[in-house]
């Protein structure tokens, strides 16, 4: 009965700021979600559901997906209380990246994994109009803390069992697709950046920090193949 009702406080969305926010994010889509769909009347609109499998390598290996999202969830859930500043949650977000790359392989991949997650998400930011200056600021990490024990791709602390499903579903990947794991990985880390209240931005000091202090030594930039940022925000 409510729908479409403004609440004290709440103001209409034009036609117009509709369709400048809808067009940014629209750049970084891909198919189909590249165009901007005129903006409806207030109401509870019927929409067909397209399920992302492919971008989580497959419809076969949705059950693994699903249950990582639940315990992903859950362990979020029980944390929350204990981080209740934003620094402390953007702490938590980091070490469960770190997890999450450790899940691909040793040094070397766990730091392409960092530079190229630099990459992707620097990309999206400057669709959104971020200039060169501003992204540069953003990543800086000079003068930041060292990686200290917190910070030590060996130990996983709350993300233990997290941490050794996805290497579970890592392996899977590569026994069963032509997908680089790093790809789904970075989606999961994503997801955990979401619930634990991170934005995109935050997202990116993350693995800036991590590209800093975990830097690629070798020829192996290109091998820790990062997805396409922004998706499933």
């Amino acid at each position: 009965a409510d729908a479409g009702r403004l609440r004290a406080g709440e103001e209409p969305l034009s036609a117009e700021d509709y369709r400048a926010d809808a067009t940014r994010f629209a750049a970084n889509e891909s198919g189909v979600d590249r165009h901007v769909q005129e903006l409806r009347p207030p109401g509870v609109h019927h929409a067909t559901y397209e399920p992302e499998t492919e971008r989580y390598g497959g419809a076969g290996l949705m059950p693994r997906t699903e249950a990582l999202f639940q315990l992903s969830s859950e362990l979020v859930l029980a944390l929350l209380p204990h981080v209740t500043s934003a620094g402390a949650r953007s702490a938590l977000a980091l070490r469960a990246t770190i997890s999450a790359a450790a899940a691909l392989g040793g040094a070397e991949e766990q730091a392409a994994y960092y530079a190229n997650s630099v990459v992707a998400w620097r990309s999206w930011a400057a669709g959104f109009g971020c200039t060169p200056e501003q992204l540069d600021r953003l990543c800086s990490v000079e003068g930041t803390r060292g990686a200290s024990a917190a910070a030590d791709p060996a130990r996983h602390g709350p993300f233990d069992s997290w941490h050794a499903g996805l290497g579970d579903l890592v392996g899977e990947i590569r026994r069963t697709t032509a997908v680089h794991p790093a790809q789904i990985v970075f989606s999961h880390v994503h997801m955990v950046h979401n619930r634990l209240g991170r934005s995109l931005f935050d997202e990116l000091r993350t693995y800036a920090w991590l590209a800093h202090h975990f830097p690629v030594t070798g020829s192996t930039a290109n091998s820790g193949g990062a997805g396409s940022a922004g998706a499933g925000r």
